[in-house]
């Protein structure tokens, strides 16, 4: 079961998966953000902007 944090918490994804077109985007996404700062790095298609997406509340998780 997919779960986002509620607002005004600090951020937080358990067991998250989410499908674009068919195909899946994220799947099991764990992430925990304690810091006031974070840096998210990976290659081209990695799914940053979609995690970013999901945390920022503008889509739902499958």
């Amino acid at each position: 079961m997919s779960e986002l944090t509620p607002s005004g918490a600090a951020p937080q994804l358990r067991g998250v998966n989410w499908r674009r077109g068919g195909r899946w985007v994220l799947r099991d996404i764990d992430l925990w953000l304690h810091e006031p700062r974070i840096a998210l790095i990976g290659d081209n298609g990695a799914g940053k902007s979609s995690l970013f997406r999901l945390l920022s509340g503008l889509d739902q998780p499958d």
